[in-house]
């Protein structure tokens, strides 16, 4: 698909990460067309939480 920079396939939790410049809407109907897709609220990454309590212990 034309926007996708990336995407990553997590086969054990039956889901796909889909990141680049396209709206959540052109994924789900392009995703749709071949099976059943529901779109899901992203969540703040573990990494980033790791790298604010790294941060926050130097001070």
């Amino acid at each position: 698909m034309e926007g996708v920079t990336s995407f990553e396939v997590d086969l054990e939790n039956k889901k796909v990460v889909v990141m680049g410049d396209i709206t959540p809407l052109e994924v789900l109907e392009s995703v749709s067309k071949v099976k059943f897709a529901e779109l899901w609220v992203a969540r703040e990454s573990s990494k980033s939480a790791l790298f604010d309590e790294g941060t926050n212990a130097q001070t």
